[in-house]
């Protein structure tokens, strides 16, 4: 492989940079690579992620240039275990520790006010001619998104990386609650700017679905110069919970249309209430119920779970789905969650009650929120050893 054989991975990066300009649309383009041979088989991989997001992880863009033909010193690295039983700067004996509920419920992110941009086109294999073709499909997004391109072949490699500025000509920034409580009162605000867009008058129009209604008027009309940016503001009302869905639609001079599509989410205004009756039932007697149960839950929040017995007044599966609804997350819970799971539906067969189809999935699910929490623990105490 040769070190200065980079224009095949270069002239892809830009056509793809070429295209990627405009969301909402697939950037498709056909490049021919320079430096090959005739015939010579040769692939090609093509990413696009947001800058952003390259900054929070510390991404470097991948240089297999420097991987195989860069000047590496001579070294070693030795591994062990004793770092987590020995305290190396003090000489003591470490303490092993266990516990804790991770201080809390889980932490959870709001949903993004824009889908992140993190592409890839898989390998494609260049042509006998030479060319490649590679397609992207640019979600909405407004920001700045890096192409990254590496080309090789049997006996030479090259790549390419180049900042691309992806928006619309009329830039439409939203700000929302982080969230809304049920009966809550928010703001949504709208910055508007006109990028490249002709001057004129622009129509925005504000639909809404879920638990969220704008209070007034949700369509507008403002005038835009070239290059004017302005501001606006919706109130919003919360008459429920759940996940709302909020669709802005932009019309403008020449025909222009621009959509946006964010979510809100919406909680209940208190706490998890669970209310459980215990009834003996005479031979013959019934029991009903009643709309009446949920007249004071918020509308759609609630349920009635029933079970009967013979013999007891255990309620098997009441104890269960309190069990599921647990607040706190840390392993040591996540497995406790898990562990009844494995006999839930033995214990329903004894009883001949319909088996929960959802156990599998659950119990996966648990399984792979360990195993991810072990691989992050061994990074960080790999992390927290070297700097020591």
């Amino acid at each position: 492989m040769v070190r200065d054989r980079q224009e095949g991975a270069h002239a892809a990066g830009q056509a793809i940079a070429a295209g990627a300009g405009t969301p909402r649309h697939r950037a498709k383009n056909s490049r021919q690579l320079d430096g090959l041979n005739p015939g010579e088989d040769a692939k090609i991989v093509i990413a696009a992620v947001d800058v952003g997001i390259l900054n929070l992880t510390n991404y470097k863009p991948p240089a297999p240039d420097d991987y195989y033909l860069g000047q590496r010193r001579l070294t070693s690295e030795i591994r062990d275990l004793y770092g987590q039983l020995i305290d190396g700067m003090q000489g003591t004996r470490g303490q092993i520790k266990t516990g804790g509920d991770s201080a809390g419920a889980e932490l959870q992110g709001n949903p993004p006010t824009q889908k992140p941009l993190a592409l890839y086109s898989g390998i494609v294999t260049v042509g006998p001619d030479g060319s490649a073709e590679i397609s992207l499909d640019i979600p909405e997004f407004a920001g700045t998104a890096r192409v990254m391109a590496v080309a090789w072949s049997s006996t030479r490699v090259g790549r390419a990386t180049t900042d691309v500025i992806v928006r619309d000509p009329v830039v439409l920034t939203a700000t929302l609650p982080r969230f809304l409580l049920h009966g809550d009162h928010g703001t949504m605000s709208f910055d508007l700017d006109n990028v490249e867009g002709a001057p004129g008058d622009y129509s925005i129009n504000v639909k809404t679905s879920g638990p969220v209604k704008v209070t007034g008027n949700p369509s507008t009309t403002v005038k835009l110069a070239a290059k004017q940016r302005t501001s606006m503001a919706l109130a919003l009302d919360a008459s429920g919970a759940g996940t709302a869905n909020l669709n802005v639609d932009i019309a403008g001079p020449n025909g222009l249309t621009l959509a946006r599509h964010y979510a809100l989410d919406v909680k209940a205004a208190t706490q998890i209430l669970a209310r459980r009756s215990i009834r003996t039932l005479a031979k013959g007697e019934s029991l009903t119920l009643t709309s009446d149960m949920f007249s004071d839950l918020v509308s759609g929040t609630g349920s009635v779970s029933l079970s009967a017995s013979l013999s007891t007044a255990l309620d098997a599966a009441t104890i269960l789905k309190a069990l599921d609804r647990y607040p706190y997350g840390c392993s040591e819970q996540i497995t406790s969650r898990a562990m009844p799971l494995l006999y839930v539906n033995d214990l329903a067969a004894g009883a001949h009650l319909a088996m929960d189809t959802a156990i599998d999935e659950r119990i996966k699910d648990a399984i792979d929120r360990l195993l991810a929490r072990a691989g992050f623990e061994r990074l960080v105490r790999a992390v927290v050893g070297r700097r020591r």
